[in-house]
């Protein structure tokens, strides 16, 4: 298992490195919803810009999404489209300044070490016993429950950006070394959006799958898989793409 979870944090590496580039015309953007003004009609912070707009889909109030906006340049306008509601870990800046911060070397660590759940786990406890709030202690406990799922979580900085990362080793009985093995894992970035992806690791398999929720980020990513040593799949994901654990709001709902 530790040559497939160093596998990831390659992986991860080269993904956060596309994220901090940034391409206006094919990305989605980031969108904090201020407030409701009207039926199907919200004031939105795009990046440091603030517009209304019109919205079918029932916004939250205070919550970011990610979004492909349109400008129609003769009359001004805005559209958007594909809206998606970020995971909890990633709405609340403040929150997310307190979790337990991995850069890709730090995340190499651990997965590499003798037993990467257990050195996790320690990460995670040392930082509940400085929590200053419930929701810390919530937000900690929820991803010690997630690891007891088998269900690694992590918050990753690259060039000051963060993203959260998941993964999960999928049970096989197909396994026939310890090294072998299908992880399956989710990420979501800034300037990419959600996605979600499978690891193969065979004898004669090394399969790297991408699932985007967003067709504009394919064509970003199709010429990077080229510098990792897997075979390459990318495919659009129509359905909604989400975290292999979300956040329970209380602590009878944890096991573990």
């Amino acid at each position: 298992m530790i040559s497939q979870l160093t596998q990831i944090a390659k992986i991860d590496l080269l993904l956060s490195k596309l994220a901090t580039k940034r391409f206006n015309s094919i990305l989605p953007v980031n969108i904090e919803v201020l407030q409701k003004s009207a039926p199907q009609k919200y004031d939105l912070m795009i990046g440091t810009r603030e517009l209304s707009t019109k919205s079918t889909l029932e916004l939250e109030v205070g919550k970011k999404y990610w979004g492909v906006m349109k400008e129609n340049l003769q009359n001004g306008t805005i559209s958007l489209s594909k809206l998606l509601k970020k995971p909890d870990l990633l709405q609340n800046s403040k929150l997310v300044s307190f979790l337990p911060e991995f850069s890709p070397s730090k995340m190499a660590e651990v997965l590499t070490s003798s037993s990467p759940k257990a050195k996790m786990k320690m990460i995670i406890l040392e930082h509940m016993a400085n929590a200053n709030s419930k929701q810390e202690f919530m937000t900690l406990a929820n991803m010690i429950s997630a690891l007891n799922n088998d269900v690694f979580t992590m918050l990753l900085n690259h060039e000051e950006k963060s993203r959260l990362f998941q993964f999960k080793k999928r049970a096989s009985s197909s396994q026939t070394s310890s090294e072998d093995g299908i992880i399956d894992f989710y990420a979501a970035f800034e300037h990419i959006g959600p996605l979600e992806g499978v690891v193969e690791i065979s004898s004669d398999i090394r399969r790297l799958t991408l699932y985007l929720y967003y067709e504009q980020s394919l064509e970003f990513l199709k010429e990077e898989l080229s510098h990792l040593d897997f075979e390459g799949r990318l495919f659009h994901k129509s359905e909604k793409i989400s975290p292999l654990y979300e956040p329970v709001s209380s602590l009878l709902d944890l096991k573990g």
